[in-house]
């Protein structure tokens, strides 16, 4: 049953990240290209937690954590564009990282650990990325 669940979870998250990627797509401006990488970049994180589910190893149950760390940055980030519609995958990762750290013997803190390093990461790399491609970009 508890795969079962994190399978239909997984695959709700998939579903949504490609769905906003698909969405957002059409309106992405031309003269800034750094929305289409994050589009790109959000659709396979959905299908890589996914494709994570086939996998049964420590490494393979810490990628949920990972996953939802990095869409957390996008929902705070994108606020009231992309992060609103990618509140329900947050959601059904972060479920599904709950549920396959369940029977580990794995510290309790280990998940949300990677998940908020992979927030940082994540925020990291995308200001330094609009600052080598936008330098004249005003804050």
């Amino acid at each position: 049953m508890n795969k079962y669940l994190q399978l239909i979870l997984a695959l709700f998250g998939a579903m949504v990240c490609i769905f906003v990627a698909i969405q957002f797509s059409g309106a992405q401006d031309q003269m800034w290209p750094t929305p289409g990488l994050y589009l790109v970049e959000i659709a396979l994180l959905g299908s890589f937690c996914l494709a994570s589910l086939a996998v049964d190893t420590q490494a393979a149950r810490m990628v949920p954590w990972g996953i939802s760390g990095i869409l957390l940055t996008f929902v705070i980030l994108g606020g009231f564009s992309v992060g609103t519609p990618l509140r329900p995958a947050l959601l059904a990762f972060l479920a599904v990282a709950v549920l396959r750290s369940q029977g580990t013997s794995a510290s309790p803190w280990r998940g949300p650990a990677i998940g908020l390093a992979a927030a940082l990461l994540q925020a990291a790399v995308m200001f330094a990325i609009i600052l080598f491609l936008e330098p004249n970009v005003q804050w």
